[in-house]
């Protein structure tokens, strides 16, 4: 994932500089955060489908659910805090962030 983020980011400039756009506007307005939610539940939802394909599971396996979820999540947080972090003149890469984001990830599931 880190991978994916770093090549967006060197190869699609513009498409970053959308996603950050559109991350501080769903931020500051609640009803932009319900839809952007909404449209992260459905993402997930095929996402947990692929994932249960790909190995033989069933969607409602719990263990695919809550990969599906925590990627979800982990993604969700990563987003934010590089939309909260990037001011509009600094470098402040989303791989980075999402690197940082799952060291947190880490310490939290190893309590």
């Amino acid at each position: 994932m880190a991978d994916a983020l770093t090549e967006l980011g060197s190869e699609r400039p513009d498409v970053v500089s959308r996603m950050l756009r559109v991350r501080q506007l769903v931020a500051q307005d609640e009803a932009l955060r319900s839809a952007a939610l909404r449209r992260e539940a459905e993402q997930c939802e095929r996402f947990l489908r692929l994932m249960a394909a790909a190995t033989g599971s069933q969607p409602v396996d719990v263990r695919v659910r809550v990969v599906a979820e925590v990627v979800s999540a982990t993604l969700r947080v990563t987003f934010d805090e590089w939309a909260a972090l990037r001011k509009p003149d600094g470098e402040t890469a989303l791989a980075d962030v999402y690197r940082a984001t799952c060291a947190r990830l880490r310490e939290v599931v190893a309590h």
